[in-house]
């Protein structure tokens, strides 16, 4: 049994509020705030889809410079699926509180090698347009691996890749870059 006071007190907190807990499971309810806020509701809505399949990253160093550079905010879609070119984040396998991003060059079953200043994929040159400097290491010819790919920064003297610390695991990619979104002046989007 309720008291006079219990009451009492169940009143007053009706009056406080301008709903009560049967209104909000009531159709009418959500229909008068989705014609009184209909630009929060759909801007939620959008947040919500936009982050279940986009993140965002941020590049931590000038492994990729001239295409992307330090400090450069960069949209990329939640994916594993990745092909050779892509651009991809990727939990840095010697350190997994790290992202990385780097340049898919090789795919799994892939032959590479670096040599006379080139990258060599199953035997033929990659044609790089997208280089700061052609590379002045040698990386011995490799099969990569089912389940890893084989990446390289575009700054090719100056990254810790593939070359460095092995293959990449297909589980540690979180994404393929798709734009550069800040500072504006270098706004764009990938192929």
């Amino acid at each position: 049994m309720q008291t006079k006071k219990e009451k009492e007190d169940r009143e007053n907190l009706k009056q406080t509020r301008n709903w009560t807990w049967m209104e909000l499971f009531d159709h009418r309810f959500f229909a008068e705030v989705w014609k009184k806020d209909r630009r929060v509701v759909r801007t939620a809505v959008m947040l919500v889809i936009i982050f279940h399949f986009f993140s965002i990253g941020i590049v931590p160093s000038e492994s990729m410079a001239p295409t992307l550079e330090p400090d450069d905010l960069v949209l990329y879609v939640n994916t594993k699926h990745v092909t050779r070119g892509d651009i991809v984040f990727f939990t840095y396998p010697l350190d997994e509180k790290l992202k990385y991003v780097k340049r898919i060059i090789g795919l799994p079953g892939d032959e590479v090698e670096v040599k006379n200043e080139a990258v060599y994929v199953n035997g033929d040159p990659l044609e790089e347009d997208y280089l700061l400097e052609q590379p002045l290491y040698t990386f011995d010819k490799a099969t990569v691996p089912e389940g890893y790919y084989f990446v390289l920064g575009d700054n090719r003297n100056n990254s810790e890749d593939s070359t460095h610390w092995g293959f990449l695991k297909a589980e540690n990619v979180n994404g393929k870059a798709i734009g550069v979104l800040l500072p504006f002046s270098k706004f764009k989007l990938f192929k």
